[in-house]
C-alpha cells in the first residue's frame, strides 16, 4: 500500500499466468469493439468501454467468464473493502451500509486518447484496474498521479462543482504507475485521488485494461 499522493496499491502478476495469457491473446481489435459499441455506452476522447458480453462473443468465452465470476464475487468485494477500510472517511463507510454495485468492463484507449486529471465520480467508492495489452511499450501508457498546484483553490472548485475532469495546467505530476501487463492498480476514491492518462503515443496504442468499480446507490429524491 502506498500513501502518496493518495492511498493506492499495485499488485504484479495479479491473474494466474494461464488466465492472463488466454485473455491477452483473445482481446478484440479496436475496430471490432468500435463496431459493437454505441457512443452512449462510454466513449471519451475516443475511449471505448466494452462490456464483457462483447468479449465473450469474440473469442475464448471461458476465460472471460472466469475473470468475470472472480471479480464480480462477494469475496472479491469483501477483500477490497477490508484492505482499504481503515483509510476510508466516515461518509464512505456509511455508504457501505447501502447496496453496492459492481461494474466490470474492458477499457480500450486509441492513439491520442487521454483522461484529464480527475478523481472519478462521487458514486464510485473504489477502482481496480488490470493492465492488459498495448502496442509498443511507452511512458504515455502509464497512469499518472497528480497533485494540485494550488490545493486551496482546487478545493473551492470541487466544492462548487462536486466532480469534473480538471485541467493539466492546474496540476503537477506526483507519481506514475507504469503500464505493465498483468499489473493491478487499485485505489480508494477520495477528493485527492487525482489521476489521469496523458495522450497515448501512436506506436503504443491501443491501450487495454480491465476496469472494476465498486459503486454505491444514490438515494432517490422523490418530488413532493
Amino acid at each position: 500500500m502506498q500513501h502518496h499522493p493518495f492511498a493506492y496499491a499495485v499488485i504484479d502478476d495479479v491473474l494466474p499466468d494461464e488466465i492472463f495469457r488466454r485473455a491477452y491473446d483473445s482481446i478484440p481489435s479496436f475496430e471490432f469493439l468500435s463496431s459493437k459499441i454505441k457512443l452512449e455506452e462510454g466513449q471519451y476522447n475516443g475511449k471505448l468501454a466494452a462490456p464483457f458480453a462483447n468479449l465473450k462473443d469474440h473469442a475464448d468465452p471461458d476465460v472471460w467468464n472466469a475473470i468475470e465470476m472472480a471479480m464480480m464475487s462477494e469475496e472479491f468485494e469483501a477483500l477490497l473493502i477490508e484492505k482499504f477500510h481503515s483509510l476510508m472517511h466516515a461518509e464512505t463507510r456509511q455508504r457501505l451500509s447501502r447496496p453496492i454495485l459492481r461494474g466490470l468492463k474492458l477499457n480500450c484507449d486509441p492513439a491520442g486518447s487521454y483522461l484529464k486529471p480527475h478523481t472519478d465520480s462521487p458514486e464510485i467508492l473504489l477502482s481496480f484496474f488490470i493492465y492488459q495489452r498495448s502496442g509498443a511499450p511507452d511512458p504515455s501508457l502509464d497512469t499518472v498521479l497528480y497533485a494540485p498546484v494550488d490545493a486551496e483553490a482546487r478545493l473551492k472548485r470541487i466544492t462548487e462543482t462536486e466532480y469534473s475532469h480538471e485541467e493539466f495546467v492546474d496540476h503537477v505530476r506526483a507519481g506514475q504507475i507504469e503500464f505493465k501487463p498483468n499489473r493491478a492498480f487499485c485505489f480508494l476514491r477520495t477528493q485527492n485521488s487525482v489521476h489521469g492518462i496523458e495522450p497515448i503515443a501512436e506506436s503504443a496504442a491501443p491501450r487495454y485494461a480491465i476496469s472494476f468499480r465498486l459503486k454505491w446507490h444514490r438515494p432517490l429524491v422523490c418530488a413532493p
